[in-house]
């Protein structure tokens, strides 16, 4: 995933990169695809991804066939769909001037993206023939959700923005990302009550830490900065609903800190073993960034 947005900022970032991207979501893409197309091009053992294709799922105690599609979230959907959209970057640029039409194609799995010069060149051209290369795998675009989108305005890709600031490309998170964190951190909040604060700060640090480091390579600094003014602020709020008889200065005394050189949340437990260790309320902004660096293609195995 994170090769294509790199991808993206390369084809994209220049100030002669094209302006116009051609957003194309596939309708019902995991449910769609042809079984007969896969068996007859996917270069694996026929017999064993039949097995797997048909292989059926159980809802409610019944067994249900599987006569299309793949399961979302298998470990190999994404991995067929990658092979079956091969093909789709030859299709796109075969007898165009890839240059002077600014064509490019980045796909992860079912999603995919196609940067073009102009609307013209995208909507008359090109649409036509992932129309028609789509079909012969039994999937259709969504009419609804694709569209034309130009860089200025923005467009979203794999849970990114991706948009120019005049010359120069900002990629972030998606704003459902930060909303989607805040709510998990509230119900977290929620579930662990009446627990001590150490097990608290153990659980929202698992899930704190796993956002940063899928979000750490892009332009996200403020935003980790905000949203750790937000945790904050739900912290205090956890530890006043459970020491209600107590005032916050006693509260800050309890569970604040000076630790490293600032105030934190922080609490020294003991282990089952008898190891005494000290956890601290993670916080997103301290993970540096780190841009991503794409695989190259032709790198020894």
């Amino acid at each position: 995933m994170h090769d294509a947005i790199k991808q993206s900022f390369i084809s994209l970032a220049t100030k002669v990169a094209a302006p116009w991207i051609f957003e194309a979501d596939i309708k019902a893409c995991f449910d769609g695809i042809s079984h007969d197309w896969l068996l007859d091009n996917i270069l694996l053992s026929k017999r064993i991804l039949q097995q797997w294709l048909k292989s059926g799922y159980i809802s409610s105690n019944e067994l249900h066939e599987t006569k299309v599609g793949t399961p979302q979230g298998g470990i190999i959907s994404p991995i067929l769909y990658n092979m079956a959209l091969d093909g789709l970057e030859a299709l796109v640029i075969k007898g165009r001037n890839k240059k002077r039409r600014k064509l490019n194609v980045i796909r992860y799995a079912d999603d995919f993206i196609i940067t073009g010069a102009s609307p013209e060149i995208l909507l008359t051209e090109i649409k036509p023939d992932v129309e028609r290369f789509l079909a012969e795998r039994g999937l259709t675009l969504s009419q609804g959700k694709t569209k034309l989108s130009h860089i200025h305005e923005g467009f979203d890709f794999l849970g990114f923005d991706i948009r120019k600031n005049k010359d120069k490309l900002l990629i972030k998170p998606e704003r459902s990302k930060s909303t989607n964190l805040r709510n998990k951190v509230k119900a977290l909040l929620k579930q662990y009550r009446g627990v001590s604060f150490h097990v608290l700060l153990l659980k929202l640090n698992s899930v704190l830490r796993g956002w940063a480091y899928a979000h750490r390579q892009v332009v996200a600094k403020k935003l980790m900065g905000r949203l750790d003014n937000g945790i904050f602020k739900l912290a205090c709020q956890w530890l006043t609903k459970e020491h209600r008889r107590k005032t916050w200065s006693w509260i800050s005394k309890r569970f604040r800190k000076h630790y490293r050189g600032r105030w934190q949340f922080m609490q020294v437990y003991q282990t089952a073993k008898g190891i005494v260790k000290t956890v601290c309320l993670f916080r997103l902004s301290d993970l540096p960034i780190r841009y991503h660096y794409k695989v190259r293609a032709k790198a020894a195995l």
